[in-house]
């Protein structure tokens, strides 16, 4: 197991690894595991291709590279890169493909046996494209977000690379109670294309293509307000069951449940059943959406069903 640094509502969090999410450890290669969020049952989105991996000692020189390999849906892959030498790979340096993926998590497995963590939490912190990842990583009953990477910027996507400082962080380095600073080097760096994202910055003024899935959440800190308010947030319309509220993505507005205490006084609310928008208790309008994924918690399947 190991403690790794997060950020729940821009907050320093503590999230302890599940043992089962690092691969294999080996003198001869250092074991990055990519994990992918979201789909489930053959939807596609999330799951995509990574490049290629390279692996850098603390003085940020250069000691293994992978080949390109696909993540699938809900899934991880084991990068198992090759070194010539024992040293521990404290940076990683993850390449999207114009394959876009949304990753939760990596855990990096040293030749020595040493084990490391990031979640996905950092990308929207740090002003990157994310929507929540609903891949648990410990007990908590929370998932981290998912950060959106892809070499071809479908869909405004900005970060074409992800440069992670490893000991940035584990929970037993001494560390910032301020999230902003881990946005830039050496905790992480992101790249557009070669030019490297500081900061937490505007969204783009790419017009994203509507996602015609809905999410359907019970999962506590799956926030819909957050969702639409987040200017580089990416993904489907989600119903906060937890929160009342539904988000709709395509135009960043948030309206309560119908059926909830804050219907009775909003000018429109939203009908998770029959998916539409409701005004005076008259359907105004409906949402045609090509599947709904209903996310139960962390001891339910996820399931998905034809709007």
């Amino acid at each position: 197991m190991a403690d790794v640094i997060g950020v729940i509502s821009s907050a320093i969090t503590i999230w302890e690894f599940f043992d089962s999410l690092f691969g294999n450890s080996s003198p001869a290669y250092t074991t990055v595991r990519v994990a992918a969020a979201l789909n489930g049952n053959g939807l596609s989105g999330a799951d995509g291709t990574v490049s290629s991996i390279r692996t850098y000692n603390e003085n940020q020189g250069l000691i293994g590279n992978s080949g390109s390999l696909y993540v699938a849906n809900g899934g991880f892959t084991d990068f198992q890169i090759d070194q010539a030498n024992d040293q521990q790979a404290t940076y990683i340096q993850v390449y999207a493909s114009d394959d876009a993926i949304c990753i939760p998590y990596i855990s990096v497995t040293w030749v020595d046996g040493g084990k490391y963590g990031w979640v996905g939490d950092w990308g929207q912190e740090c002003g990157l494209e994310w929507y929540y990842g609903n891949v648990y990583v410990d007990n908590s009953g929370n998932a981290p977000d998912c950060t959106w990477i892809d070499s071809d910027h479908t869909n405004g996507i900005q970060a074409t690379e992800l440069m992670i400082h490893l000991p940035s962080f584990a929970s037993q380095d001494p560390h910032s109670s301020d999230p902003s600073s881990f946005c830039g080097y050496p905790a992480l760096r992101a790249y557009n294309g070669g030019s490297e994202i500081f900061k937490k910055r505007d969204a783009t003024t790419a017009d994203p293509a509507p996602d015609t899935r809905l999410v359907v959440s019970s999962i506590s800190n799956h926030n819909a307000t957050r969702l639409c308010d987040s200017k580089t947030s990416r993904g489907p319309d989600m119903v906060s069951l937890s929160e009342g509220v539904f988000c709709d993505m395509e135009t960043r507005q948030t309206m309560p449940l119908c059926g909830t205490a804050a219907a009775s006084s909003a000018a429109q609310c939203f009908d998770v059943d029959a998916h539409t928008t409701a005004q005076s208790h008259r359907s105004v309008a409906k949402k045609n959406y090509s599947k709904v994924l209903v996310w139960n918690g962390k001891n339910a399947t996820e399931t998905v069903t034809s709007s």
